[in-house]
């Protein structure tokens, strides 16, 4: 679990979890407090309320949204709770699971990009040239290349999460729960696909992640990738050169998000995109 700065806390409420973006509070029975670091993360969350609440419409299993609140000059949702692991931990505890969790992070996934989005939701591309453009850690040439392809690629109406990873799919009685709506958009399915390739194979694992599950990430990551690409294709045809270029671009994001110990690998992956 991530160390909790001072004043991140909620008087008298447990921190059940930590990411980068929010801290997780209990909250009243059945319901929970999703508290974010960013005072100024306000419409982001708006937004993605809109997104999970659109997708829960549509029969995409996430948790209800009660209400959008502040606390301490800080937004927060009341979320319904969810008591289950998340895919990561569900996985440290028996590693021979990797097949079945890889088809239903899958599953989930298709089902996701099924789905129109609202149409207050900014669009992919909207939010993927502003965050590049805006980056002093992305490098200029990256930058030029990056928004070049980007203008080329297909915008799309489809509710994309954003951060689809094993972490953001939670387990309980009901099944799998689809969790953290703050990236959401409107677009096209690909770009959402390429950034859970480019996650599954060179993210950075988020806080807490269980020490099995770090120990496995060499080999087990590119498995776990290889049995939810073919699993996510049987359902939905990607179009592989269209993923590629996706990728570049959603790689030149994830730079501008200066997670530390991905910089190399991504650098190494627009490389060889680029050629």
């Amino acid at each position: 679990m991530a160390a909790m700065e001072a004043g991140e806390g909620v008087e008298g409420r447990r921190v059940l979890a930590e990411g980068r973006e929010a801290v997780l509070h209990e909250w009243d029975d059945g319901f929970v407090l999703r508290l974010m670091r960013d005072a100024d993360a306000g419409p982001a969350l708006a937004h993605s309320s809109a997104a999970s609440e659109a997708a829960r419409g549509a029969g995409v299993p996430t948790p209800r949204v009660v209400e959008v609140i502040e606390i301490g000059g800080r937004p927060a949702q009341v979320l319904e709770r969810i008591d289950g692991p998340d895919l990561f931990a569900y996985l440290a505890a028996n590693p021979l699971r990797l097949p079945g969790v890889a088809g239903t992070l899958a599953d989930v996934h298709v089902q996701l990009h099924r789905v129109v989005a609202p149409a207050e939701l900014v669009s992919t591309h909207e939010r993927l040239a502003s965050r590049i453009r805006g980056s002093d850690l992305v490098p200029q040439s990256v930058t030029r290349r990056a928004l070049d392809v980007l203008a080329e690629l297909p915008t799309g109406d489809i509710i994309c999460h954003g951060d689809y990873h094993p972490g953001n799919v939670l387990l309980d009685d009901r099944g799998p729960m689809l969790i953290d709506w703050t990236g959401a958009t409107r677009g096209d399915p690909t770009a959402d696909f390429a950034r859970t390739r480019l996650m599954l194979q060179v993210g950075e694992l988020p806080p807490g992640a269980p020490a099995v599950i770090r120990a496995l990430a060499a080999v087990g990551r590119r498995t776990l990738w290889r049995f939810y690409d073919r699993r996510y294709r049987r359902a939905r045809h990607v179009d592989p050169q269209l993923a590629e270029r996706w990728t570049l671009v959603v790689a030149a994001n994830r730079l501008s998000e200066g997670i530390a110990g991905e910089r190399a690998a991504l650098l190494r992956t627009l490389d060889e995109l680029a050629c």
